[in-house]
């Protein structure tokens, strides 16, 4: 059954459950008969069955079909259907019985189905659109004609009062000060400032930006292989480093970095970047000590550089510098990777 059904069937036997008799269930089914219509058979029967009238079981199949026909004024049914209501279900079990055979009452109950069918439907149609009239159109504005100010009234001077000189000189009056019109602003704009064009003289290089340069384009395959890092848990992106080491192993400085940011920061990156250190990757030894510094923790630095001291091909100055600028001092440089269970 469709959503918009289902709520209409909802709706119906709300109404009905909460209605106080018979005779007003059955008006609720016959007003809704479009929603009745719907209805699969079975469920109809229910409807019927709590509308709680003997008969209306077949008024609702024909008010399904369409087939409602009576003899009867509408007007006078519908009397009798409000009569029945305003009583107790007593009076209306009793106007229903009038009838002594079935085929009476279901002649009663098609007849009142018919009359509230032509009753609220069919009264009900749209009615002709109502004409609404056009606003009028707005006034001519009228010519804003000048107003003439008045002339300022002069007040005569007060009477000399007894026993008190008069002035020698009338007293002026001050006269209402006009309103200065107002005059528009108009914005002055200046000349262009003229700079001096720049000189550029051969061999010097020009001025170079303070933006940082955009990071540099990766090739293809590094991309591919980060994003399977990324994908990856982190036990399986130290896997998959470790099972690619061929790969990784010419890749510059800018695609190392790269692939160690792939791992995120604490152990996970230490325990990559030792793993590369350990397989001779890079190769130069000043780029392996400049991914060991951009480590985030003392600790973690102190451990890449004693796998840096594993790998053979390190010159004698070379391991002395490097013990020289980290605490491992003559410690072993396999100290660090057995005090930690984690490196497997």
């Amino acid at each position: 059954m469709p959503v918009k059904e289902a709520a209409d069937l909802s709706s119906l036997l709300r109404s009905i459950q909460s209605a106080k008799t018979p005779i007003e269930r059955f008006k609720l089914a016959a007003r809704s008969w479009r929603t009745v219509r719907a209805l699969p058979r079975d469920v109809r029967l229910r409807l019927a069955r709590q509308i709680g009238v003997e008969g209306v079981e077949e008024v609702l199949e024909r008010l399904a079909d369409g087939k409602l026909d009576g003899r009867a004024s509408s007007k006078e049914l519908l009397r009798i259907l409000e009569e029945a209501e305003k009583a107790d279900p007593a009076r209306a079990k009793a106007l229903l019985a009038s009838a002594k055979d079935v085929g009476r009452q279901k002649e009663m109950l098609r007849r009142a189905a018919e009359a509230i069918r032509q009753q609220v439907f069919e009264t009900s149609a749209p009615s002709a659109p109502v004409a609404v009239p056009r606003p009028e159109p707005p006034a001519a504005a009228l010519p804003l004609t000048p107003q003439v100010q008045p002339p300022p009234v002069e007040t005569p001077p007060p009477p000399p009062v007894p026993g008190k000189p008069a002035p020698a000189y009338p007293i002026p009056v001050p006269a209402a000060p006009a309103e200065r019109p107002s005059i528009p602003i108009t914005p002055t704009v200046g000349a262009p400032t003229a700079f001096p064009p720049q000189v550029v003289v051969p061999g010097v290089a020009p001025f170079a930006s303070s933006a940082p340069a955009p990071p540099p384009a990766l090739p293809p395959e590094t991309l591919g292989f980060l994003d399977r890092l990324r994908e990856a848990s982190t036990v399986r992106r130290l896997r998959l480093l470790r099972e690619g080491i061929e790969g990784i192993r010419p890749m510059s400085p800018d695609e190392l970095r790269a692939v160690l940011e792939a791992f995120p920061v604490g152990w996970t990156r230490r325990r990559a970047l030792a793993a590369l250190l350990r397989a001779g990757v890079p190769a130069e030894t000043s780029e392996a000590t400049a991914l060991i510094e951009e480590l985030d923790s003392s600790s973690a630095r102190l451990w890449c550089y004693a796998a840096l001291l594993e790998r053979p091909d390190l010159s004698d100055a070379e391991r002395g510098a490097i013990r020289t600028r980290t605490p491992i001092g003559g410690r072993s440089a396999r100290q660090p990777a057995a005090s930690d269970g984690t490196d497997s």
